[in-house]
């Protein structure tokens, strides 16, 4: 096969990173930028307000609301509406400093990485979406405004797409335009995923999924362990114990915290 061909997709949460500790990211980081920071707290619009503490209810009561994945990422994109990436990169930077109880956006996974010492270029990190604009845009339709030199890009506040499932398949058609041998996951949002890398593909290719069975070292979830050894097993994938397969999950010396995670598809 040759080189070019050998693509390998990974989902983040919940697979090369903690996903709900009581949740995810992300969603932590929108509860704190409408909730708790002191500079944008007294501006946020009642929708964000509502959506993070709808956040604060699921990890609290592990409540269920229906539509939060997409109400999310339209909370997030509006929130940090104005920024540019690079003050963006930098309020996830400062936010990654604080201790931490634990959709993720596209440039929230960026800023995570971020001098992270996991060596992935931001050209081959896709997530959820939002839009960008121009300084001096103004509104302006992008397709008669011109970038002018003293422009910078800012995020434009609007949500696109949100990373999950089906979406998964479509982003990585677009954005890499070729079929991934290999696919990993943790989660029913990542089966769609791992279905289309293993099916009628041209060349061999493997499903992994990671299955959260260690209730020691991490805060696992027997319930979807057992739901993804099932799955795996339905569908001819390989499931990957963290409680078996696993020498290391944070370090040496370090458990889990003891705080009940969530029952939360990735």
């Amino acid at each position: 096969m040759r080189a070019a061909r050998r693509v390998a997709v990974f989902d983040f949460d919940g697979t090369l990173f903690c996903e709900t500790d009581p949740n995810y990211f992300d969603y932590t980081l929108l509860v704190y930028r409408v909730l708790e920071d002191p500079n944008y707290k007294d501006n946020a619009s009642d929708f964000e307000k509502e959506v993070a503490r709808k956040i604060v209810e699921v990890n609290e009561k592990k409540t269920k609301f229906e539509g939060l994945e997409v109400d999310h990422g339209k909370a997030v994109a509006s929130a940090f509406k104005g920024m540019t990436l690079d003050e963006f990169n930098n309020y996830i930077q400062e936010f990654k400093k604080q201790p931490m109880p634990s959709y993720t956006d596209r440039f929230i996974v960026r800023g995570i990485m971020y001098d992270s010492g996991v060596d992935i270029p931001t050209q081959c990190q896709i997530g959820s979406d939002e839009t960008t604009v121009a300084t001096g845009q103004n509104g302006e339709d992008g397709l008669e405004y011109q970038f002018k030199p003293d422009d910078q890009v800012t995020t434009g506040g609007e949500f696109i797409i949100k990373n999950l499932k089906m979406n998964k398949v479509s982003v990585i058609v677009k954005e890499i335009g070729k079929q991934p041998v290999l696919a990993f996951g943790n989660s029913s949002g990542d089966a769609s995923m791992l279905e289309y890398t293993c099916s009628s593909n041209p060349y061999e290719s493997r499903g992994f999924m990671l299955c959260c069975d260690d209730l020691v070292r991490e805060n696992g979830n027997e319930k979807k362990a057992d739901d993804m050894y099932k799955m795996c097993a339905e569908h001819g994938w390989t499931a990957v114990s963290m409680k078996n397969d696993w020498t290391t999950i944070y370090g040496d010396g370090v458990t889990k915290v003891d705080t009940p995670a969530l029952d939360q598809a990735a």
